[in-house]
């Protein structure tokens, strides 16, 4: 200890903790493996990729939000991490119909749609990073990131906008 923690400790000013504190990891889940979701979610897929880009490029970013919003109430419960991953594969093979451009926050607002539409509760987030700076959608249930491709994107990114569930 130097100096100015001998004098902090000596105010009572200094305290030590004996292990850092622990962070919440988050797991990412690739699309690259997933089987082929059931007819109905791929319906929900296109149905909600066709709202998303709609959506995205009518209207204002804040009327987006407030879309995604009145989304969360429809009924439905938590997605499981499984559900959530056939939803994002869903969406994938209807945005490869799509001959025009849908990155990921075309793709992560029609996952979390689709998802609203098969009664399936996930959180939309929009982030960022500094180093290397970056910005990113994403959708995530409680534990994990879904929806992205191995060599895709460098984590962490912070969440600076999250819509989920209301109910």
């Amino acid at each position: 200890m130097n100096a100015l923690g001998y004098r902090l400790d000596a105010e009572g000013l200094f305290t030590a903790a004996l292990h850092p504190p622990a962070r919440k990891t988050t797991q990412v889940r690739y699309v690259d493996s997933e089987p082929r979701p059931s007819a109905r979610v791929r319906a929900a897929g296109h149905v909600g990729l066709a709202t998303a880009l709609v959506l995205l490029r009518c209207l204002p970013v804040r009327l987006v939000v407030h879309a995604a919003r009145l989304a969360a109430r429809l009924p439905g419960r938590t997605a499981s991490p499984e559900e959530a991953d056939a939803v994002c594969v869903a969406v994938r093979g209807a945005v490869g119909w799509w001959p025009g451009r849908a990155a990921c926050l075309e793709e992560s607002l029609a996952a979390y749609l689709a998802a609203a539409l098969t009664g399936r509760r996930v959180t939309w987030v929009l982030g960022a990073r500094f180093v290397p700076q970056g910005a990113h959608a994403w959708i995530a249930t409680a534990d994990a990131v879904h929806g992205q491709e191995p060599a895709d994107r460098v984590w962490p990114y912070r969440a600076a906008l999250s819509v989920e569930s209301s109910n």
